[in-house]
């Protein structure tokens, strides 16, 4: 197969595959918001950042991958107008990246709550919109040269010297897949020796019974399983994209030959279409790791069809 059927085949790939994934993706994320909003789903730790994600994963498909399909059809969003091609390589970075780093915060909170339990059962969750407040702060600012660099005269594009180009793609590699690969990572580790352990982490002064009551309302399991779940999700799907975007970073300067670039381009397109998987199938680990999830979930398809029973 030669290199430009290669091409063909990864825009045939990123046509037929990019539309049911932005329109299955966009339905399972809003029935997580509304499955997550519920009171007994509230109660849990993590509901917070879970919330926030399916947002997110909604925009990052609405503004990410539907560019990328539309796309396919010779359709630039980015060329109608200036705004749009300013924000849209801007917004495109800011919830991908965005994305990564709850999930971060999802185990960055479990991961406490299973090494302090006591401490963490009597404090606060007031810090949870604190700490997304900053995320998004910190992203933003990261970014923001994009709406500085990218301009509107016949086709959109970036006016960024070459220097900045590197670094942009640097900056996304470590914030999109490395930093939180390596907390993700670590987290995860801490937190099944931790759940391997034999006692609780608390005061000497709590009896052994009241310890392992505790520990069951604190460590539910099913959170557990869910974070580890999310977490495989985010490694199988996001890193094949990542470590494209690095090596055509490195090897770009060396490239030569419209044969190679062409094969660059072909796994750049299929690995950035699957790594869109991570924000599509979040619906799958709470649906197989989460029993309060699919009891909430058939509650709220019972309250809706009883609504519509009335009305009718």
């Amino acid at each position: 197969m030669n290199a430009s059927s290669l091409t063909k085949g990864a825009d045939s790939f990123a046509h037929f595959a990019g539309y049911p994934l932005f329109i299955v993706g966009s339905l399972a994320n809003i029935i997580c918001i509304f499955v997550l909003n519920r009171p007994k789903m509230k109660s849990n730790n993590v509901t917070f950042y879970l919330q926030a994600l399916a947002v997110n994963d909604i925009f990052v498909l609405d503004v990410g991958l539907m560019q990328k399909w539309l796309h396919t059809f010779d359709i630039s969003l980015k060329q109608m107008n200036p705004a749009l091609c300013k924000l849209l390589p801007f917004l495109d970075k800011f919830f991908l990246e965005m994305a990564s780093w709850i999930v971060v915060a999802v185990s960055m909170e479990r991961m406490v709550a299973v090494c302090n339990p006591i401490r963490y059962r009597n404090s606060s969750k007031c810090h949870q919109p604190l700490v997304l407040v900053t995320v998004i702060i910190s992203i933003a600012c990261v970014n923001a040269p994009i709406l500085y660099y990218y301009g509107l005269d016949s086709t959109c594009h970036s006016t960024a010297p070459r220097s900045y180009i590197g670094i942009k793609r640097i900056t996304f590699f470590l914030l999109y897949w490395a930093f939180p690969l390596l907390l993700l990572v670590t987290s995860t580790v801490i937190i099944v020796r931790k759940l391997q352990a034999e006692t609780v982490v608390g005061s000497k002064e709590i009896s052994t019974t009241n310890c392992e009551r505790i520990k069951k309302k604190l460590n539910h399991r099913d959170t557990v399983y869910l974070l580890l779940f999310i977490n495989c999700c985010f490694i199988i799907c996001v890193s094949p994209f990542a470590i494209c975007v690095f090596l055509i970073t490195v090897l770009e300067p060396k490239l030569k030959g419209n044969a190679s670039t062409q094969r660059f381009y072909t796994a750049y397109v299929i690995c950035q279409i699957i790594s869109y998987l991570n924000n599509a199938i979040n619906f799958v680990p709470y649906m197989l790791t989460s029993r309060t999830f699919r009891k909430e979930l058939k509650a709220l398809f019972r309250i809706r069809n009883s609504r519509i029973f009335m009305l009718d």
